[in-house]
């Protein structure tokens, strides 16, 4: 019997056995461009899709995703910047961290700019590395 876990995992049971193996990182590609999904992606090229998607999608707000999914930056909006500051590492490293081919949220480096926040930072995954650069109004 193959069950799907809460994660990117499927638990294979057989007899008494039990064991969870992780699925394929192969995903649809999104071409933002032509708005268009087409192809196929995978390992690093899946994972800068990922972190993406797991960025832009809000916590809480979508009953399709869990509650460990998504980012709850877009409440900084209108905060003081300290506050800001104090909060967005923390807000990202949680939004990626919850996928388990992600092992660290790195060498953060924030500026502001007018009303803008750019948030610049590498995800460690079991891939390589992506680097990220996260704009918020603020």
């Amino acid at each position: 019997m193959i069950l799907p876990d809460s994660g990117l995992n499927l638990i294979i049971q057989s007899g008494n056995r039990i064991d969870s193996i992780m699925q394929s990182s192969r995903t649809r590609k999104v071409d933002f461009e032509s708005k268009r999904i087409g192809g196929v992606i995978d390992e690093l090229d899946s994972m800068e899709q990922a972190v993406f998607f797991a960025l832009e999608t809000v916590r809480y707000r979508h009953v399709i995703f869990s509650d460990n999914y998504g980012s709850e930056a877009e409440c900084l909006i209108g905060k003081e910047k300290d506050y800001v500051y104090s909060e967005i590492k923390r807000m990202i490293s949680e939004a990626l961290l919850c996928d388990e081919r992600i092992s660290e949220v790195t060498d953060f480096d924030i500026d502001t700019k007018g009303e803008n926040l750019t948030v610049n930072f590498a995800v460690k995954t079991i891939y390589g590395d992506v680097n990220k650069e996260v704009i918020l109004d603020v």
